[in-house]
């Protein structure tokens, strides 16, 4: 593989220069050996053959690695590749505006206090989107002004935040999302701004619950998760997300995203899920709003007041 790649770069010269100072090494270490041989110093012999024996075991030992890496690497991007140039455009087949509330079918379940060993869990039910809201901050999202995510530290989760007055480059989060439960039950959740962390007007979303039998929203928002075994042996996870319309059972919008671990599960200085570059469609926000992000693009939510 490291040869196909510095040969598509144009340094292929570089392979074959290594190839010819290896094969000039054996061929000064055989000549050595068989010095000592005529000489009969079998020790110096032997000695000499130990970085002889180096020189063949080690090539032969990584050539062995890259075969068994190739196995697995050339079936899975196929797979890979298929997937995103087929499955991952979004769908819209039409947008809706002024709209206040939403339901949440699902919210992605909190992936602490083991989020670590989740990264490296081939059959994480959330892999496809690893760094994507969870939990709590799966709804606060949704409530949050779109435009006023932040964070305070590269790794840490976002911090999303609400503002009295609509204006600048956001616009205004739903009033409140509607969470389905057991049973058929819904809770309403709404979000507030907490004065106790609060600075210019800006603070960190505090959410308050309460049941309702009030009319369900229009539009619901789900999501599947791909842990398909024939999938996930190659370290490939899908999630995908759909805006549906509960009046007509309707899908008017879905967007599927695709993660792939390249590094098949290796934990060597990396968390599978997350330290890979194999994801389509690529985030245009960074990671952690990216479901967001794709709502926005369905519903506008109703301005002012």
């Amino acid at each position: 593989m490291i040869d196909a790649k510095l040969a598509a770069l144009g340094l292929g010269w570089i392979t074959s220069t290594i190839g010819i100072v290896f094969w000039v090494l054996v061929i000064g270490l055989l000549f050595v050996i068989v010095r000592f041989i005529r000489r009969k110093d079998y020790l110096l012999a032997s000695v000499t053959c130990v970085p002889l024996a180096a020189l063949f075991v080690l090539p032969v030992m990584s050539y062995m690695e890259q075969r068994e890496y190739l196995a697995k690497y050339e079936p899975a991007k196929a797979i890979f590749d298929k997937l995103c140039r087929e499955q991952s455009a979004p769908i819209i087949k039409r947008t809706v505006d002024d709209v206040e509330g939403v339901l949440l079918l699902k919210v992605r379940p909190t992936s602490l206090p083991n989020r670590h060993q989740k990264l490296a869990d081939q059959l994480w039910a959330d892999a496809a989107l690893p760094k994507e809201a969870d939990g709590d901050e799966y709804i606060q999202q949704f409530l949050a002004d779109r435009g006023l995510v932040e964070r305070s530290a590269p790794g840490l989760a976002p911090v999303w935040r609400i503002v009295h007055e609509i204006g600048g480059s956001y616009s205004r989060g739903f009033r409140y999302v509607d969470v389905a439960n057991a049973g058929g039950t819904r809770t309403r959740i709404t979000g507030i701004v907490d004065d106790a962390v609060s600075k210019n007007d800006i603070g960190r979303i505090r959410l308050q619950r309460s049941p309702t039998s009030a009319p369900a929203p229009q539009f619901a928002i789900d999501y599947e998760n791909n842990v398909e075994p024939q999938l996930r042996i190659h370290w490939i996870a899908g999630t995908t997300v759909k805006v549906i319309d509960t009046k007509t059972g309707e899908v008017i919008a879905q967007q599927s995203y695709w993660n792939w671990d390249e590094g098949f599960g290796n934990t060597s200085q990396r968390s599978p899920w997350t330290t890979n570059r194999s994801r389509c469609p690529q985030p245009a926000v960074g990671f952690g709003s990216q479901i967001q992000e794709f709502v926005k693009e369905v519903i506008q939510t109703k301005q002012g007041g």
